[in-house]
């Protein structure tokens, strides 16, 4: 702030005027930042630290934060697709059979989908911690569920576990949208079923299915479901690595 940078001429000390204005910015710029973050209840120190994680960008490798993700293996891997090389946090999967004691030491919260908030709320309760829910990008799912008047629509999922999941999440969410125009199935059943069965309809796959299906259809056809989680979601996400 001492010094101007003026273009095709060089740097000059600056003027005590033109010192004075950035030096007010920056110094209601800390003011507001004490304050709002004494109460949040954070003292200065732990506030430095915040700045530098988010600023450095934490990687997962020797990273000591853990969310447990319960999950199918492909919806949890449609949820990492999402996330940045340098999320702050590692993601850890749990199965929907695991139990209690599957859950990683020192982890504070367990992630889970909603359809599995039974077993959710059973290993949450026994481990003593909250459980926090999935939340999907609701636009992309509205526009896949939009099914025009006589059409047709294939959701296809990387397994057959993840099928079943997105079937029941799929009538639950949208119980007006008529079960006869739509299906849900894995990429390899849907292409051993017989051609003529393939033909009609937009084919919507999870990001972790679409790799099955190239040279199997028309690309035009194809509408994949990703991004399946909104960014202020991933934002969430990232804030509770970070506050550890």
């Amino acid at each position: 702030m001492f010094a101007e940078i003026r273009p095709r001429s060089g740097a000059y000390v600056a003027t005590p005027e033109g010192i004075a204005r950035p030096v007010q910015r920056l110094y209601e710029f800390l003011k507001h930042t004490i304050l709002e973050a004494r109460s949040l209840r954070l003292e200065p120190g732990r506030l430095v630290q915040l700045i530098g994680a988010f600023q450095e960008g934490l990687s997962a490798e020797g990273c000591t934060v853990q969310l447990p993700v319960l999950a199918t293996r492909d919806a949890y891997d449609c949820l990492t697709a999402c996330l940045h090389k340098a999320f702050p946090a590692l993601l850890v999967h749990l199965p929907p059979a695991s139990r209690a004691s599957d859950f990683p030491h020192g982890a504070h919260y367990l992630l889970s989908s909603y359809y599995l908030r039974g077993r959710a709320q059973h290993i949450a309760e026994a481990v003593g911690c909250p459980v926090l829910y999935v939340r999907y990008n609701v636009e992309l799912l509205n526009e896949s569920m939009a099914i025009p008047a006589g059409g047709y629509r294939h959701f296809l999922t990387r397994d057959t576990d993840n099928a079943d999941a997105t079937r029941t999440f799929l009538a639950s969410a949208y119980p007006e949208v008529c079960s006869a125009s739509y299906n849900v199935c894995s990429v390899d059943d849907w292409l051993s079923r017989q051609p003529s069965e393939r033909r009609d309809g937009d084919v919507w796959p999870t990001i972790t299915a679409t790799r099955k299906l190239d040279g199997h259809l028309d690309p035009s056809r194809v509408h994949i479901l990703h991004p399946l989680f909104p960014d202020d979601f991933i934002d969430g996400l990232r804030c509770l690595a970070l506050l550890g």
